[in-house]
């Protein structure tokens, strides 16, 4: 059997389904990720002392998984959100009175729009925006936190 072939062939191909599911992380103003929500876990974390929601999203890059915080997640309760598509566009951060910072987002329910036009070259186009948008290279270092 010639694996080199099997593996030279298994590149030219887009991959069907991922096993394993980026994690992104918002932190560069107009970071976005387009795609339709497949499930809507608890999240629960000891740096921040609260309990917030992990979205697993299919988009045309593969699925990823993010988090909004739970300022977003109290807006969203109550919301189908598994098998919506969704636009959801960092808009960066706020301080509070209390000292807190807030991400600050733009979530749009697209699942009204017929996206079967949308062409080849468009989703190529929209993965590479997506890849370039989510690249630990555009992220300013001197600001880890959510």
């Amino acid at each position: 059997m010639d694996y080199s072939k099997m593996l030279k062939e298994y590149r030219s191909k887009p991959k069907v389904k991922s096993l394993t599911t980026e994690i992104v992380r918002f932190e560069v103003p107009g970071q976005f990720l387009l795609g339709k929500i497949t499930k809507v876990t608890d999240f629960e974390t000891n740096k921040y002392d609260t309990a917030c929601k992990k979205y697993l999203m299919d988009t045309v890059a593969g699925t990823k998984s993010f988090i909004l915080g739970e300022r977003l997640d109290n807006e969203l309760e109550g919301v189908e959100l598994v098998g919506k598509t969704l636009l959801v566009q960092y808009n960066g951060k706020v301080e509070l009175d209390n000292g807190k910072r807030v991400n600050l987002f733009n979530i749009d329910d697209l699942s009204d729009i017929d996206t079967s036009e949308l062409t080849q070259t468009a989703k190529e186009e929209l993965k590479k925006d997506e890849h370039e948008t989510n690249s630990p290279s555009q992220v300013d270092a001197s600001d880890q936190g959510i």
